[in-house]
């Protein structure tokens, strides 16, 4: 993958908050929007996909970044006749699914994991409830990882927002990461044999607090079926990540910058 200086990335995020974008991933979450005039109220389910990059961290405490791609999938009505139906109104209090894509870690990738174990990719899975008023969105995402980890992850957030119209939506606030031992140990931990290996001291950390931060997001309605995407985020590992001898090696701040597209539709899968 392509290395990426922080200098880029800090000017893409002041771009970013120019632009008509705001990007989603794993890690942002609205509530769902009105079902609308894009679709018909015949339609059994309701749609949004779309595709998205983000520029972000190797991994947690590297120097380095890199470009990925991530999909946009959201659920905004679906009926089953006889068995279960959404609301076509939008409300207050959402729920959604909530993923996130954690790449490989190669000790041959960068130089402050040489001596340290593999750890394969992994892939999170959960959910997130949120409350979404006029001018503020609170929400706590929970997932478990699969493969490279097996540990737990919760996100909190809260979002002041501001609407100039019916085509911008911009949010920004504060973030916070909890992580439980055992992801803190698949990431941050230096056994006695790494220990030998790297030249770290060993360290064993617990869970609690693992980063915290900022995130601006916003989106652009182009047309009804049509949105731009983007986000702009810092965050910094703090705690026992931030004191991992791993992290102190490399960087504790972590910057992400994203754009994506969608397109919403419907579908008549009955009739």
């Amino acid at each position: 993958m392509r290395r990426i200086s922080l200098t880029g990335i800090v000017f893409s995020a002041a771009l970013i908050g120019a632009a008509p974008a705001l990007a989603q991933d794993a890690d942002t979450y609205a509530a769902p929007t009105p079902y609308g005039a894009a679709t018909s109220s015949q339609d059994d389910l309701v749609l949004e996909l779309g595709i998205g990059g983000l520029v972000s961290p190797r991994f947690e405490g590297s120097e380095e970044y890199t470009f990925s791609p991530y999909p946009i999938i959201k659920l905004e009505y679906i009926r089953i006749p006889g068995l279960y139906e959404t609301s076509r109104e939008k409300s207050a209090i959402y729920f959604r699914p909530s993923f996130r894509y954690l790449g490989e870690r190669d000790p041959s990738d960068e130089r402050i994991l040489r001596g340290l174990k593999h750890v394969d990719w992994a892939l999170e899975a959960g959910f997130a409830v949120g409350y979404e008023a006029e001018y503020f969105d609170a929400f706590v995402a929970v997932r478990r990882g699969f493969g490279g980890h097996e540990g737990w992850i919760a996100d909190l957030g809260v979002d002041g927002i501001y609407r100039p119209d019916n085509a911008w939506t911009f949010k920004l606030g504060p973030r916070l990461s909890l992580a439980s031992e055992d992801y803190m140990d698949t990431y941050f931990k230096v056994s006695r044999r790494e220990s030998i290996r790297s030249g770290y001291r060993t360290y064993d950390p617990d869970a609690g607090i693992k980063s915290a931060g900022l995130a601006a997001t916003a989106e652009y309605k182009l047309t009804d079926e049509t949105t731009l995407y983007g986000r702009a985020s810092w965050d910094r590992l703090v705690s026992d990540a931030g004191d991992s001898p791993i992290v102190k090696a490399g960087d504790q701040n972590m910057f992400g910058v994203g754009i994506g597209i969608s397109y919403r539709f419907g579908l008549d899968l009955y009739d």
